[in-house]
C-alpha cells in the first residue's frame, strides 16, 4: 500500500461523525456541478443519481470501496494477476429475515494470501435492511436504473474517481474508505466486536474490528466527567 493510499484510509486522531453528518453529504453532492459523461453517456442527473448511490452503498455495506468498484491486483514476483470487476446489478436479491425486509449484496471480500495464493476468492452476503432511509432509496433507485439501461455493472467508476468526487463534496473525507470506519463505529455502539466481525467485516479475529471502531469524543468526555465523580 503506497504512502498516498495510507494517508487516505488513516483515521489516527478523527472522531466519527454522526448518522445526520452522512445524510447531508447527500444533500450537498447536489451542489457539485457536471457536463454530460462522454465516457459512460450519464447525463448530469444521472451522475448524481450514481454518486449518491454510491456514498449510500459505501456507508451501509462498510465495504471497501475496491470491493464495490473492482480492483486488479499484480505481483511482480509470481506474475500473478487477479482482476475483480465489482459489484454487479445481479448480485442484489431481496429477502425477508426476521420479518424484516432486507437487500442482501453478494459481494468478494478482498483478502490478500500468500504470494502464491494471490487473493482470496471468497465471498459473503452483505444485509442491507430496506428500512435504512434515505440511504437504502439511493441504491435501489440505482439498481433499477442500471437494469433499465440494460448495464450489468453497478457502478462504472475508478477508485481514484470516486475519491475526487468525495473530495469535491467534503473536503474532510479521507478517502472512500472514510465511510467504513464510520459504519463500523456506528454499528459499535450497539454490537460487539465479535459481531461486526461476524456480521460486517468477515474478519478471522476481531482485531480489525477493534481497530475500525472509534470512539465519541462526547463519549470519552462524559466518562472522565463520572471517573471525576461530579454530578
Amino acid at each position: 500500500m503506497g504512502r498516498e493510499d495510507s494517508k487516505r484510509r488513516s483515521m489516527k486522531r478523527r472522531a466519527p461523525v454522526s448518522r445526520e453528518y452522512i445524510e447531508s453529504l447527500l444533500d450537498r453532492e447536489d451542489g457539485l456541478d457536471y457536463g454530460y459523461s462522454i465516457k459512460r453517456g450519464l447525463s448530469p442527473k444521472e451522475q448524481h443519481m450514481r454518486n449518491k448511490a454510491l456514498i449510500s452503498l459505501l456507508y451501509l455495506s462498510a465495504r471497501r470501496i475496491s470491493e464495490l468498484v473492482g480492483r486488479t491486483y499484480r505481483d511482480e514476483e509470481s506474475g500473478f494477476e487477479d482482476v475483480w470487476e465489482g459489484v454487479k446489478v445481479f448480485d442484489f436479491k431481496y429477502d425477508i429475515l426476521g420479518g424484516v425486509r432486507v437487500l442482501i449484496m453478494n459481494c468478494r471480500i478482498l483478502k490478500k494470501g500468500g504470494k502464491k495464493r494471490g487473493l482470496r476468492k471468497e465471498y459473503a452476503d452483505v444485509i442491507l435492511d430496506c428500512r435504512d432511509h434515505p440511504f437504502i432509496d439511493h441504491i435501489e433507485k440505482w439498481i433499477e436504473h442500471q437494469k433499465k439501461r440494460g448495464e450489468d455493472k453497478l457502478v462504472s467508476i475508478t477508485r481514484s474517481r470516486a475519491y475526487q468526487i468525495l473530495k469535491e463534496i467534503d473536503p474532510a473525507i479521507v478517502g472512500p474508505h472514510w465511510f467504513r470506519h464510520q459504519r463500523l463505529s456506528h454499528l459499535g455502539e450497539v454490537l460487539n466486536p465479535y459481531q461486526l466481525t461476524e456480521q460486517i467485516g468477515f474478519w478471522e479475529s476481531i482485531d480489525p474490528a477493534v481497530a475500525y471502531v472509534h470512539g465519541r469524543v462526547s463519549t470519552y468526555l462524559d466518562a472522565t466527567k463520572k471517573s471525576r465523580r461530579e454530578p
